[in-house]
């Protein structure tokens, strides 16, 4: 039994991790390690009104805890720490799930927790105990700890249970759940909103997962909506690709898992129960060898790498049978439900984004064999396949008059399939057709997405549907960024679902419980965060690692011992390059630019971005720029207005000068000038830049009404536009 209160050496982990209001509707359960038996946990832990949390649906009793105004919480898939601190007074209920059916809690400043029956909420009766049907919940209380079991009426030695969960170290449990939480990886370019449900995505991501059965052995995730006990292989792969960026080791033991899942035959079940009865007879989506070049090319372990590349060989061997078991030469749909596209289907369909698809799978076992050298021997077996392949789709799928891979085939008949398959083989590296100004020129004027992914698709998400383009959508960005080097129609579409998320999640006034996020959707949430954060970055390395450093951590000693290196090395680079009497490298101005901006260093900003206009004109363009920006910061908008004028017109459809400008006439009173501005702004960006043109149409109304700017006009610079040409 304990004896007082232990010290955790953080004494408030909750505020590192996002925090939300009371979600009614939020299971809690206990990880894939704590599994005792998978299939005998039948006490459901749900949160119920505000404070209470009940066991199973059916139950008459909760347990109550003693909540505040302002409470701020956060929602462990199992777990809860409720936290509210008032003139340097900490109250918290910290509370996690040991087993099935049973919690472990401590309280600080708090109330004690009470066992409520369902018909009394408001009772003030102190209860232990509650009997319902052949069923009990007990709480009891020793020091400022609480543990409640919800167990049969007939459960033997229940005294000695408490006394074995009393026995665990709380502090340690809960520092063991927290540990993976405060080191996961959160974007710092998103919004609280965002990273709020990126937090609840990853939750949920992690509730999930589940320890081997009998027939599955290893590491898997209960995905499937109608069937609980069920491994659904293309949300795995969804997943696969999610937990890859941050969670690198939960990504390799999914894939390994799907992998044994593999017969002789070097089939894969597209969907299996935990008894190893194969409840979908359609082949698993083709992208399982570049789910594994992803997953495997992070540390490229040669252990690794050796024990799947057979398996992925073998699988390789088998899909590319399975849509053409008879050898012609053409690969074709075999399944209504195996096409990306479900409303194309015809029998004896041919299509370009599957052989595109199948050729993006050799290709990427191709570069997994290379990191072994095994290249020669295992790939020969594929060489007439990927050659084929290539054939078709540039002379059977390539529409010469469209210029894209429009055209299909079923049983010899002729058709043209206009959107998202005509886009799809451009993620292939071995096609040598398809010019990449006329695809990029064709997509900006919305003629090759087609109905799946209109850009409105991106943006009005409901992540509860589980029938949304999920994996059409991240082919989609995979073959984008190989026609848009730049990535900035990337980035355009990561925005527009970024946005989308947030909408969601306002709308549903910030109320997310399971049931409103399948899996595959929260996976999309993931990758979509870490491909957004991918791409706001700026050139230089080492001021993305430093600025990501400081917006995830507090600033301390080591942060400012960073800074200090970084300014010693700037000006001992600067001092001898002016006694040299020459003009320091580009890119150590552009580093002391970046430094300087990000610090709102006006003197430095001005200094180095007029250095880089006067002996590196061709990188004036974004000097330019950063002066404008930390002018207005500085509420200079005559100078602003100066350095952004020659942008304008050398590149009159950007929409980042296009804003400031409008901006800067509006601090100036050119209410004219400005009015323009802000109408081509929003007639131009509407539904490119939705969140941002809500702004600038507020600014407009402003303006009409000849007012100034808000206070907090500056929030506008935590769009990336602002930063960019």
């Amino acid at each position: 039994m304990k004896i007082g209160v232990k010290k955790r050496s953080d004494q408030n982990p909750a505020q590192s991790l996002s925090h939300q209001q009371w979600i009614e509707g939020w299971k809690l359960g206990i990880g894939p390690a704590a599994h005792r038996t998978h299939l005998d946990s039948s006490y459901g832990i749900y949160l119920a009104e505000n404070g209470l949390i009940g066991f199973g649906e059916k139950e008459k009793g909760a347990l109550s805890l003693d909540m505040e105004l302002n409470d701020r919480i956060v929602h462990l898939f199992d777990g809860l720490i409720i936290y509210n601190e008032k003139k340097r007074r900490r109250s918290t209920i910290e509370l996690i799930v040991i087993e099935d059916g049973i919690l472990y809690g401590k309280i600080i400043n708090r109330n004690n927790p009470k066992l409520i029956p369902a018909e009394m909420v408001n009772t003030s009766h102190q209860m232990f105990q509650i009997e319902s049907f052949d069923r009990q919940t007990v709480l009891q209380q020793r020091d400022c700890y609480f543990c409640c079991i919800h167990t049969h009426l007939d459960h033997p030695n229940l005294s000695e249970k408490f006394d074995h969960i009393f026995d665990i170290d709380f502090e340690v449990e809960l520092e063991n759940r927290l540990v993976s939480r405060v080191q996961q990886r959160v974007p710092a370019s998103q919004s609280k909103d965002q990273n709020e449900l990126h937090f609840l995505c990853i939750e949920l991501m992690q509730g999930s997962l589940q320890p081997s059965s009998e027939r599955i052995q290893g590491l898997w995730s209960n995905n499937r909506a109608t069937h609980n006990e069920a491994v659904d292989v293309n949300t795995t792969l969804i997943q696969i690709l999610a937990w890859a960026p941050s969670e690198l080791e939960i990504a390799e033991s999914l894939l390994t898992t799907i992998l044994r899942l593999q017969t002789s035959s070097g089939s894969i079940p597209s969907a299996i129960d935990t008894k190893g009865l194969i409840i979908d007879l359609a082949a698993p989506k083709p992208i399982i060898c570049m789910v594994a070049e992803e997953v495997l090319s992070k540390r490229k372990d040669p252990d690794l790498i050796a024990t799947m590349l057979p398996k992925l060989a073998r699988y390789l061997s088998w899909i590319l049978s399975h849509f053409d078991p008879t050898r012609r030469g053409i690969h074709r749909w075999r399944n209504q439900s195996e096409p990306l596209e479900k409303d194309i289907y015809e029998t004896e369909l041919a299509t370009a984004d599957l052989s595109a698809l199948l050729l993006n799978e050799i290709e990427s076992l191709e570069r997994i064999a290379s990191w072994q050298q095994q290249s020669t021997s295992l790939l020969k077996q594929f060489y007439d396949d990927k050659t084929r392949i290539i054939s078709n789709l540039e002379n059977l799928f390539w529409n010469e008059s469209k210029k894209d891979y429009s055209i299909a085939w079923a049983r010899e008949k002729k058709y043209v399939l206009d959107g998202y398959g005509a886009l799809l083989p451009m993620m292939c590296k071995s096609l040598k057709k398809g010019a990449k100004e006329v695809m990029i020129e064709r997509l900006q004027q919305g003629e090759l997405t087609g109905k799946t992914l209109h850009h409105t698709s991106w943006r009005e998400i409901d992540l509860s549907n589980d029938e949304l383009p999920i994996l059409q959508k991240i082919l989609f960005i995979k073959a984008l960024a190989h026609v848009d080097p730049g990535n900035s129609i990337v980035y355009d579409y990561l925005r527009l679902s970024m946005s989308g998320f947030i909408d969601f999640y306002i709308a549903k006034q910030k109320q997310v419980n399971q049931k409103s996020i399948t899996l595959a959707n929260a996976a999309y949430v993931m990758l979509v965060n870490y491909q957004y954060d991918q791409h706001y970055q700026i050139a230089n390395p080492l001021i993305n690692s430093i600025v990501r450093s400081l917006k995830r951590a507090k600033i301390d000693r080591v942060d400012l011992s960073i800074f200090a290196s970084v300014a010693i090395l700037l000006i001992g680079v600067r001092t001898f390059y002016a006694l040299q009497e020459s003009p320091q490298p580009l890119s150590i101005l552009q580093t002391e630019m970046h430094i300087a901006y990000n610090e709102l260093d006006f003197l430095t900003t001005i200094e180095t971005a007029t250095q880089i206009m006067e002996h590196y004109p061709e990188e004036a363009s974004r000097a330019r720029l950063y002066q404008a920006n930390i002018a207005l910061q500085f509420d200079n908008p005559e100078v602003a207005l100066q350095m952004l004028t020659p942008l304008r017109e050398r590149f009159p459809d950007s929409p980042g000068p296009m804003l400031l400008e409008a901006i800067s006439l509006h601090q100036l009173q050119r209410f004219e000038d400005a009015s323009q501005c802000y109408f081509e702004f929003c007639y131009l960006f509407d539904e490119i830049f939705p969140k941002i043109v809500e702004d600038a149409k507020f600014f407009h109304f402003l303006l009409q009404e000849q007012l100034a700017l808000p206070n907090n006009w500056r929030v506008i610079y935590g769009h990336r536009i602002c930063h960019e040409i």
